[in-house]
């Protein structure tokens, strides 16, 4: 008997040129199909993971020439977590992307593009600029204990 089940993306498979509304509608139908298939079962969604953006003279000089430095993957991964935050809000979801991205003051990593702001993992988080260093991973982890404690106090396990 299984009280509490989730699924998480990784960051790799967010990019230029993923199909996101494809993914989503296909994430939702089984999401939703499991429901019904187990409608005891608690669902939590997470957001897909950020990455930093590059740095360094390799980031400043791509930066210059126009190039991709991490923002344009990073816009992709944000439009469907806004799809699954929309969608599955009053539910169980787990915000990876918003605990990766905000600093220990409560700001927020972002650069804006055409307006909008596209958030990324703070630097200090990740020491290969996708995957969590021991900083980043004892944040999340945190989070994620207190977003799991909460939970099992309401009665929702």
């Amino acid at each position: 008997s299984v009280d509490m089940a989730g699924f998480k993306f990784c960051y790799v498979d967010f990019k230029k040129g993923t199909d996101v509304n494809d993914v989503f509608q296909y994430y939702e139908f089984k999401m939703k199909a499991l429901q019904l298939k187990y409608p005891n079962l608690q669902i939590v969604h997470f957001t897909v993971p950020l990455r930093s953006l590059q740095k360094g003279p390799k980031g400043f000089i791509n930066k210059i020439l126009g190039r991709e430095i991490g923002v344009t993957d990073n816009a992709v991964r944000q439009k469907f977590n806004d799809l699954l935050l929309n969608e599955f809000k009053g539910q169980l979801v787990f915000d990876i992307a918003q605990f990766e991205s905000t600093f220990p003051d409560g700001s927020r990593c972002f650069t804006t593009v055409a307006g909008e702001k596209i958030y990324s993992m703070v630097p200090a988080y990740t020491y290969d600029s996708g995957h969590l260093s021991e900083k980043g991973k004892y944040i999340v982890s945190a989070h994620l204990f207190t977003f799991l404690a909460d939970q099992s106090n309401a009665g929702n396990h």
